[in-house]
């Protein structure tokens, strides 16, 4: 085997080790909190395409999030941000809500250990 075909072959490996981690049966699950025209236009497109397991969609009104829930494979609307705190299986939490309650969400998410992302810079 020349070096070019050993070179292509070792990438070629490297890259079904990523893919296998990048699996639709992955156990972390993520939430999203907020569903703004804002989050709506940027980031519901972008975690269907790359198929992010939302679980959770966090909403003031279970109304509108159960009409963007059904977008995604297992994720359901809900009310009440300590259900997602208290879940295991919930990697990381996607903050799409008004600036004004970022702190106090990113704050909770942090001391149950999740992983936080803030779409505008925390206020």
């Amino acid at each position: 085997m020349n070096l070019n075909n050993l070179i292509t072959y070792y990438k070629n490996k490297k890259k079904e080790a990523i893919l296998q981690k990048i699996s639709p049966n992955c156990k972390k699950q993520y939430a999203v909190i907020g569903v703004g025209q804002h989050s709506l236009a940027t980031f519901y497109p972008l975690f269907s395409y790359l198929n992010i397991p939302i679980r959770y969609i966090l909403t003031k009104k279970s109304g509108f999030g159960s009409d963007v829930a059904a977008k995604f494979p297992v994720a359901k609307a809900i009310t009440n941000y300590e259900d997602i705190l208290q879940d295991p299986a919930i990697a990381g939490i996607f903050i799409c809500s008004r600036p004004s309650t970022h702190f106090e969400l990113i704050k909770k998410a942090l001391l149950h250990h999740k992983y936080v992302f803030t779409e505008k810079p925390p206020c």
